[in-house]
This record gives C-alpha cells, structure tokens and sequence, in this order.
C-alpha cells in the first residue's frame, strides 16, 4: 500500500538570512529574504497562524500579520517573557545572528472525504474528481479557491508548486477543479492528498 504521508509541516529557516529584526515587548517583526516568493508563504510559511519556534531555546512566537509583497513578518511570543511593569523582558536571550528558527505550517489539510482525480499532462483540469464509487458533492465544502495542491517535488511532483493554486472547484458526482498551472503527467484515479488554506485576516 501507500503507507501514511507525513507532509512537511515545519520548515527550518536560517536566522542569519533574516532583515531587519526587531523586538517590541512581546512583538517580533522581520523580514524574509530577498526574492523569497509569495508561492513559499503559502506552501512553507510563515502567514497567520503559524507557529515559529526557536530551535536553541524553545522560544515560540504565533505569526499574526505579513505582507507578503514586503516580506515582512509580525508575531507574538507565547513563552520566555517575562513582565517588568513596564513591559516584557525576554530571560532567556534569542539570538538571531544565527542558527534555526522552525515554522509550523498549521495550514495543511486532507479532505475529509478519500478523494482522487484524473489528471491529464498538459491540461489544468482535474477531472472525475470525489470518491472512490464517483460521489463529489461535498468537495465545494472542503475545499476552496485560492487553496494550493500542497507539492512536494520528492515524492509527487505533478504541477509546479509555484502555481499549483486551486482555481474552481465544481461540486458533483463526480466534481471537478481547476489548478492554475497545468499537470505535468497523466495519472488516473490519483489521490488528491494534501492541500494548503491560505492564511486568515492579518490583525
């Protein structure tokens, strides 16, 4: 059989490539690298909601606000402060001159229905899409425009993970959806595993 899929749900990101960091209290801000695309934050983090956990201390931040054109990051440390009547003091120091920070990608979701597809190479279109006996009229409650197939090019790497943005979804028996690339083999009866929310509302 397949066996279980355990998709990456934490990405490691090297602090030394971070800009502009700084604290405020319990605010963290920074800003990814340069040419990191809006693609990765959607696929790899961080946007509201994620979890950013550093690697040496355990110090662990939830992403609130990112502008994804700007690349830059806000998030509110949950552990290691510390109040001083005036603010919040940080006793166990994080440095980010170097070493890891985790992103947790809470972002990742399966259909709660087994779902497969016939993909065609060289076509957007996901076809005869819903279970197992053809039956797909839950799919436009599960899944939504705008969602990403989620890639990962070492174990299936049908389309493009920089396009791979779930354009229509058409509820039916079966249903069908629209990717916003187009695949890059034919599969029939392919399991529609992994897919990717995008993040709520800045605040």
């Amino acid at each position: 059989g397949e066996g279980v899929w355990n998709p990456h749900g934490a990405v490691a990101i090297d602090k030394s490539t971070l800009l502009e960091v700084s604290f405020v209290d319990k605010l963290l801000t920074f800003t990814m690298p340069i040419g990191y695309a809006s693609w990765q934050f959607i696929h790899e983090g961080p946007l509201p909601g994620d979890v950013l956990m550093d690697a040496r201390t355990g110090t662990v931040w939830f992403v609130h606000n990112v502008n994804v054109t700007t690349r830059v990051v806000k998030s509110t440390r949950q552990n290691n402060y510390k109040s001083d009547g005036s603010g919040f003091t940080m006793p166990i120091k994080v440095s980010f001159v170097s070493g890891t920070l985790f992103c947790g990608n809470s972002r990742l979701y399966t259909p709660g229905q087994y779902t497969i597809g016939d993909l065609t190479s060289g076509s957007t279109a996901v076809k005869n899409v819903g279970r197992a006996d053809g039956y797909g009229a839950y799919l436009s409650n599960e899944l939504s425009a705008g969602d990403y197939f989620y890639i990962d090019q070492l174990r299936d790497f049908v389309f493009s993970e920089t396009a791979s943005v779930v354009t229509k979804v058409a509820s039916g028996s079966p249903g069908s959806l629209e990717i916003g690339t187009t695949a890059r083999y034919t599969q029939v009866r392919k399991r529609l595993e992994v897919f990717v929310r995008q993040g709520p509302v800045n605040i």
